[in-house]
């Protein structure tokens, strides 16, 4: 029951989103937020990032200022760095986690940690890279594993992080230039 609450709650919040750019424009809403928009996307993007405490679809407010304007190669910086600041959120709930973990969750946790210390190949950084940076899913099902596994943050962050900026970048850029042909 709780899960449907969620879900309808999200598609309320992309709803009421979706009825007010009818009535007012990403451009009005840009020039509004005036210096505040690159500080109201990264903040979109921390409240994103903690999809394990609150679902927020950040992805809004990307497109909005993006098509409104601002400049996308910004947009999806401050983006991608707000999802990699409220990832953090997930990696910390797995590393605490770690302490109450059931003695089989654990050796599975130690042999993915070993599996990560001893992958010092590009393969292991190319998958975080990649999965960050193609895939619209949320990073919790990543970040947590890895830090209940104990593996280091920065190896973690790093290629994650960068991923995130790749496909929020990627996602302000076609709202900059692709949603003009659809308001002709």
């Amino acid at each position: 029951m709780k899960r449907k609450i969620t879900y309808a709650l999200v598609l309320l919040m992309a709803l009421a989103w979706s009825v007010s750019l009818y009535f007012v424009s990403p451009e009005v809403i840009v020039s509004r937020l005036g210096g505040h928009t690159f500080p109201a996307v990264f903040a979109a993007g921390v409240l994103g990032g903690t999809s394990i405490v609150f679902p927020f679809p950040y992805y809004l407010v990307v497109v909005t200022t993006a098509a409104g304007g601002a400049n996308p190669l910004l947009v999806g910086l401050c983006a991608g760095l707000g999802v990699i600041t409220g990832d953090t959120t997930s990696f910390l709930v797995g590393h605490a986690g770690r302490a109450v973990l059931p003695e089989k969750a654990s050796a599975a946790f130690a042999l993915l940690h070993r599996w990560v210390a001893d992958t010092h190949s590009a393969k292991f950084y190319a998958f975080l890279f990649v999965y960050g940076a193609v895939m619209p899913l949320p990073n919790d099902v990543i970040m947590m594993p890895l830090g209940a596994a104990g593996v280091p943050y920065w190896r973690v962050i790093l290629p994650f992080g960068a991923g995130n900026i790749v496909f929020n970048t990627a996602v302000a850029l076609l709202a900059a230039y692709g949603i003009s042909s659809f308001w002709a």
